[in-house]
This record gives structure tokens, C-alpha cells and sequence, in this order.
């Protein structure tokens, strides 16, 4: 998609999946505009030059001015083999600002997930990187006179470079950079480990090895981000869950908070993997529906609709230690898409203080 030269579009909610281009923006290229891009995913997405192997930047998105990216996904997007910046995103110059987004599996040879170029005054607010690769900065790389602020993020598990690098400055608030293949607190961000918050421990995450980077209740990442240096608009995370639901903030895309969500496609009678988040020890309840499909109730702590009269309930035991209960269940029958699923969890015992129930519509589908 390529924008009118200094336009500023707002893309919603949009599929980017196994887009090319020749130079910039496999997906995006919006030129001088300033865009605003949200809730959107970019999968495989990548930008070559005629060679195929040679410059490229941003392989899913190439911006330069003010963009302003939230709450999107970079998965597997990557740029020019050789000299390419930005395996998700380049932005040159202007004052962009991205938060609430995941980079995973991106690669360049500057910036595995983002690179700021020329002139930023970049900020980067609550974002997870994982196992992103690039020669520089395999989270996050800097290319000449850029400055960086990064809030509340983790880099963790780059599969080749450092978490962050690249010329410029850079000033790291809460943020965790932990495993990365070439280093993490290096060079001349190596006096901010244990500054301001700043910290070198492993996330947790649920599963990272599938490409769940969900928090887990022992995260030394949960409640541990800085709630003074977040935009004042910048209330939910990437999946729509409230911003210091259990305390301060946490670093990362995603707020630990009781919910639950699936691994695999909603396809009737197919087999997927449910978790259930909660606090450890707290009593699991599967409930199932009489199968009415009304509408969600949409609250400050997320869905809270619990169709009625129960036809089942099926205790699942306690939240183990980590604090993600998964289970093997079948999408029922009758499943159609874009309806409510007839699955409820409840989190601890009804009624008090920690009760949360919630549905599979308003979860995000590994």
C-alpha cells in the first residue's frame, strides 16, 4: 500500500500478510506522511531491492515523519538481506511514537524489529520484542543522529545482535533486555542496568516458543513498568486490557490480568488450547452456556457476560504457579463465526473479590 506523498490515512483493524516491495515498505509506505496505524497484524511481509538480497527498509512498514503505530502485531517480516533497516518498521526523521506491539521473528541488518533513521526524536512505549534478528539493534537500532526514549518494553531472546544499538541517544526507563544473542545492556547503554528501573531478567513469558508472550504471574516484568512516563491516552494493552489492572503498570505488550484466550483457528469441531490467567491457587471453572448469543458486556475489566442458564459447569482445578492453566477442549459444533463462544472461565470463587469471567471474543488467537 503505497499513501499519497505527505497524506496521513488511518488504517483500523487490517490484515497485512505476504506483501513485497521493491526498496521501501513491504506492506506500508507512507512517504513524508504522518499515519496513524492501529490494531493492525503484519505477517511475512518484506522489502528487497530489485536483487532480491541487497537495501530494503521496513519490511512491513516505511515512514518518514510523526506515524503513530499502537497496539499492532510484526510477526516474521523482515528487509533487504545485506543493508536493510527496520525488519518490521523504518521510520525516517519526525517524532514518531509506537506502543502496545509485539515484533517477533523480524530481522535486518539494522533494527530486527524497528529502526529509527535520520534525525528521530523517537519514543517507544510498551512494546515486546522476541527472538527478532539483526546485525544492529536486534530490537531496536538507531541509524545515524536519532534519539531514542524506550518505556516500559522487553527485548528478550534476539536470535543475532544486541537488544538495542545504533548512533544516537538513548534513554531506557523500565525496560527488561534479557538473552539476546549479542549482548543486552552493551556499549553505551551498559550504565542504565539497574537505573531507573531498568533490569536483565528472563520475562516468562507463557510460551515463547509458540509465540505466547503472555505474562506469567512470577514475570519480574509484572507490576514493574513506570506509570509516570506513559502517554496519558494509553489506558489498555494490546488486547484491550486495562493499563495497572492489578497495581503499576507492566513493562511489555501485554498486562498480566485474568483473562482467557486460545491457541489455534476457531474452526467448528477442531481441537484447540485454551489458557486461563489468574492468580495461583485460585479455583478454574469451564462453564457452558445455554448458548443464547447476545452481545458481550463490555466493562472497565473487559468482558464480564455469562450467558444463562448454565447447561454445564466443569471444575479445572487451580492456577498453577506460573499462573496460566491451559487445557485441551473442541470448538463445538455449532460454532459460527463472529458469535459469542459458548466457553466461560471464572477465575477464583464467584462472587469475590478476584472473580473474572470472560469469553473467547475478545481474545487474540495465536
Amino acid at each position: 500500500m503505497r499513501c499519497q506523498l505527505g497524506s496521513s490515512p488511518s488504517l483500523i483493524n487490517i490484515l497485512f500478510v505476504d506483501n513485497n516491495a521493491c526498496g521501501g515498505g513491504g506492506a506500508i509506505d507512507c512517504g513524508s506522511g504522518t499515519p496513524i496505524i492501529h490494531g493492525c497484524t503484519f505477517v511475512g511481509n518484506s522489502a528487497v531491492d530489485l536483487a532480491g538480497a541487497g537495501s530494503g527498509s521496513g519490511g512491513a512498514i516505511s515512514n518518514n515523519g510523526a506515524a503513530t503505530i499502537t497496539d499492532c502485531i510484526f510477526d516474521t517480516n523482515w528487509s533487504g538481506a545485506t543493508s536493510g533497516m527496520g525488519g518490521a518498521i523504518v521510520n525516517y526523521q519526525g517524532e514518531p511514537l509506537i506502543a502496545n506491539c509485539l515484533f517477533v521473528n523480524c530481522s535486518s541488518n539494522v533494527g530486527g524489529g524497528v529502526c529509527f533513521a535520520k534525525y528521530n526524536t523517537a519514543s517507544l512505549y510498551n512494546c515486546t520484542f522476541c527472538a527478532n534478528s539483526a546485525a544492529t539493534g536486534a530490537g531496536v537500532g538507531l541509524y545515524y543522529a536519532t534519539t531514542l526514549t524506550l518505556v516500559n518494553t522487553i527485548v528478550a531472546f534476539s536470535t543475532q545482535g544486541e537488544a538495542v544499538a545504533g548512533t544516537g541517544a538513548k534513554n531506557l526507563i523500565c525496560c527488561n533486555l534479557f538473552g539476546n544473542a549479542g549482548g543486552d545492556w552493551v556499549g553505551d547503554i551498559a550504565g542504565q542496568l539497574g537505573v531507573n528501573g531498568n533490569i536483565s531478567e528472563d520475562p516468562l513469558f507463557a510460551d515463547s516458543s509458540t509465540g505466547d508472550l503472555h505474562l506469567t504471574w512470577n514475570s519480574p516484568c509484572r507490576d514493574s513498568g513506570d506509570d509516570q512516563s506513559l502517554p496519558p491516552d494509553l489506558l489498555e494493552d494490546f488486547e484491550g486490557d486495562p493499563r495497572s489492572a492489578l497495581g503499576a503498570v507492566d513493562m511489555g505488550a501485554d498486562e498480566f490480568f485474568y483473562h482467557l484466550y486460545h491457541e489455534g483457528s476457531l474452526v467448528p469441531g477442531q481441537a484447540i488450547t485454551v489458557k486461563i490467567v489468574g492468580a495461583p491457587t485460585l479455583p478454574v471453572l469451564l462453564a457452558m452456556g445455554s448458548g443464547i448469543l447476545d452481545p458481550p458486556l463490555s466493562t472497565a475489566h473487559g468482558d464480564l457476560y455469562l450467558p444463562l442458564p448454565l447447561v454445564a459447569q466443569f471444575p479445572l482445578g487451580n492456577v498453577p504457579s506460573n499462573g496460566v492453566r491451559a487445557f485441551e477442549t473442541t470448538v463445538p459444533l455449532s460454532w459460527v463465526t463472529g458469535t459469542e463462544h459458548p466457553f466461560q472461565a471464572l477465575v477464583g470463587p464467584w462472587g469475590g473479590a478476584f472473580t473474572r469471567l470472560t469469553n473467547l471474543m475478545v481474545l487474540v488467537a495465536q
